[in-house]
Formats: C-alpha cells, structure tokens, sequence
C-alpha cells in the first residue's frame, strides 16, 4: 500500500496483486489515486490481468515489476519459479523486474543458522524454515533465505538479462533486535 501510493503520486498506474484479501483492502482504502490504480485479490504465481472484466485502461504488459519480499514466502522452488516466470511474461520488452528478499544469514545470526538446521528435515531445503506463531507447532509459512548466485541463476534462468544484485546486513520487521542480510536484485526482459 504505502509503496503504491508513492508510485502513484509520482503518476504510475500501478496494479498490486496479493492473496491477502485484507491486504489488499487497506492498499485501496490508503490509496488516493484510485483512478491510476487496481488491486487484485489472487495467487501471484499465476496471475494475469487478462483474466479481470476490470482491467479497463490498465495495459497487458509493464514497464517494471516489484516483487517486495515476497520470493521469500511464496512457496517452494517451483512457486519461486513460476513467480519469476508471471513477472517475466507481465513486462514490456525492455521492462525490468526489481526485487527484495531474505539472505542467507547463517554467518552472521547463530539464531537463522539454528532455524536451518532445526527446519531441514522437514524442508528438505536448505535455508528454507518454518515461520511460526508464538506456539511453536503452529507453523505460519515457509521462509526462504536466497543465496547471491542462486536469485542470480533464477532470475537468468527465468529469461533475465544485466541482473545486478546486491546483498545488504539490515534488520527484520519480523526480528528488529537481529541482523540479516538481505537481497536487493534488478533485472531486464530483453
């Protein structure tokens, strides 16, 4: 929501899809350029615009794509794909995909390496976790911490090309007290 509304002011038209329902109620309830934008309530790995009756004066394809922390919890390795190949086929040619995600921080917080490896049996993949609630057994999603060379490898295998990303120790909304690292990575649609 918040980005949406500073893209639009800035005078994008802007689509925001997610399969929250709640979320994106508050993205057009905080969005005063409801004339630039549309919000969809669906699955990101497969979603296209072509399927909405209301997609009136929105284009087919765009000029960028953000996928802001979402790699990370969208599901396993072929939900990430099919996520990379959505954003890959909703861009103009020259159109560039931007995207955030969590690193692999083993290295620099005992207390992710401890998830990995406490997760993997379950996972089978590794820096892949469960998130969970304040009970332990209740497993929210699954998270995954990107290596460099692997969103590098996903994004040129997913048609990419000059993809540049860079790796940042910041701290999470999730764990403010804790240091992670976290990816930051752009590409074009040749």
């Amino acid at each position: 929501g918040k980005l949406a509304q500073h893209l639009s002011e800035q005078g994008h038209t802007l689509v925001g899809v997610d399969v929250n329902e709640s979320a994106i109620a508050l993205a057009q309830e905080r969005n005063n350029y409801v004339d630039r934008c549309r919000f969809f309530v669906d699955d990101v790995t497969t979603f296209r615009i072509s399927n909405y009756a209301n997609h009136d004066g929105v284009d087919q394809h765009f000029d960028f794509c953000i996928l802001q922390l979402l790699l990370s919890i969208v599901g396993n390795v072929a939900k990430r794909c099919q996520t990379i190949t959505t954003a890959y086929h909703s861009l103009k040619k020259g159109g560039y995909i931007y995207l955030s995600c969590s690193g692999v921080s083993d290295t620099i917080n005992s207390n992710y390496k401890q998830l990995y490896e406490r997760d993997y049996p379950a996972t089978q993949e590794m820096y892949t976790y469960y998130s969970r609630g304040a009970n332990i057994d209740n497993i929210l999603y699954s998270t995954h911490h990107f290596t460099v060379n692997e969103i590098t490898k996903l994004l040129k295998e997913g048609g990419f090309v000059d993809v540049h990303v860079q790796e940042i120790q910041e701290r999470s909304s999730r764990r403010p007290e804790e240091v992670a690292n976290f990816l930051y990575a752009m590409a074009r649609k040749p």
